[in-house]
């Protein structure tokens, strides 16, 4: 059990978590009860503050308690309450919403390898339903190179059994997760474990299966395509909305351009055989790797799609391609763009859903 020692008038957990608020939110000024998100944390803060915390503790702080008025002294609180024990048993689960006696939702990390993703989905998850993640840590294993999806969900899949070793397993992924979230459940079904729900949220294909792209865009082509469609995405709203769009569209604008450029460097090195290259990607380089060399096989089962209405080009194709792919695929439509799919009123609707199946196979 952590104990907060006082030294001064801030414990060492209070002036640890201070330090890590202030380094990642570049704020200086940072009170032990502010709320992380009014003093400027979002999704990626979030989950690099989390990480940290988790580094220097041995705790893994679950998502809401940090985005649900989180401040340093409730943070404090959790870590002085909560034996470190749990976290040490698993190295890729994370709590999102620990509450509930009912079998657990299973999101399956972005491109990222973050949890922050789904912090909505856990607020809006009914009451006796726990919400885990799969996180994707660089340092708990010896990963191979190149990285695959198959290597990773073989160890998503052990962790998730010596977690629940009966099932049925509910598992979720958005955009690149879900396609993860397919080989995991493939990867269970073939050990003869039960799936009670394969959830994919606006999930696309690379690799060579059947979906292939008509021709690959050139990089500036994507961003200006990004670009328009923020545009779009622009009309008819508030100002304050406006910014907030803004925000989180040169957010991604930047974020595609670091996943692009750690992808070539990660598979220039693993073509030279150059380890260090390959470390100079990260995590970023080896999963976007991974991701683009994946080639799904049939899935035996049903997959419930989610798919927003509003932008993107070629949507149909991938939900296509995904109904070629499984035995039975249930297509449920949100009105909304993709990056709005699982924050909001959409990620209540995802989560509502979603409970609904669930319950389903719980009965």
């Amino acid at each position: 059990m952590s104990v907060m020692k006082t030294t001064g008038n801030l414990s060492q957990n209070q002036k640890m978590i201070l330090k890590i608020w202030k380094k990642y939110l570049g704020n200086r000024h940072i009170g032990v009860d502010d709320d992380f998100l009014s003093i400027g944390g979002d999704s990626l803060t979030g989950a690099a503050v989390l990480s940290r915390i988790e580094d220097k503790t041995g705790m893994r702080v679950p998502v809401g308690i940090l985005f649900n008025r989180g401040t340093v002294n409730s943070l404090c609180r959790y870590i002085e309450e909560n034996s470190s024990d749990a976290s040490e048993r698993f190295r890729f689960l994370v709590p999102i919403k620990e509450s509930g006696g009912r079998k657990p939702l299973i999101c399956v990390h972005t491109d990222n390898g973050d949890t922050t993703t789904y912090r909505y989905i856990g607020a809006y998850m009914e009451r006796e339903r726990p919400v885990l993640a799969l996180r994707f840590r660089m340092n708990k294993m010896k990963w191979p190179a190149p990285l695959t999806f198959d290597f990773i969900a073989r160890q998503y899949a052990g962790e998730i059994i010596r977690n629940d070793p009966d099932g049925p397993y509910f598992i979720c992924g958005y955009c690149w997760g879900g396609v993860l979230a397919f080989k995991i459940a493939s990867v269970l079904k073939d050990e003869g474990r039960e799936i009670g729900m394969l959830a994919m949220f606006d999930s696309a294909a690379k690799g060579k299966g059947i979906y292939v792209s008509r021709r690959r865009a050139g990089l500036l082509k994507v961003i200006r395509n990004k670009v328009r469609a923020g545009i779009d995405e622009l009309k008819g709203k508030s100002m304050r909305v406006q910014m907030r769009i803004i925000k989180r569209k040169v957010g991604n604008v930047f974020k595609f351009l670091r996943l692009n450029i750690s992808r070539r460097i990660y598979r220039y090195g693993h073509r030279t055989s150059n380890p260090l290259l390959m470390g100079i990607a990260q995590k970023t380089g080896a999963l976007d790797y991974a991701y683009q060399t994946f080639k799904p096989d049939h899935y035996n089962g049903k997959i419930h799609y989610f798919k927003s209405t509003k932008g993107r080009e070629g949507k149909i194709r991938h939900q296509e391609y995904w109904e070629q792919m499984a035995d039975e695929v249930e297509v449920i439509e949100i009105e909304c763009h993709h990056n709005d799919l699982v924050v909001g009123d959409s990620a209540e609707k995802l989560a509502g859903h979603m409970s609904g199946i669930m319950e389903s196979i719980d009965a």
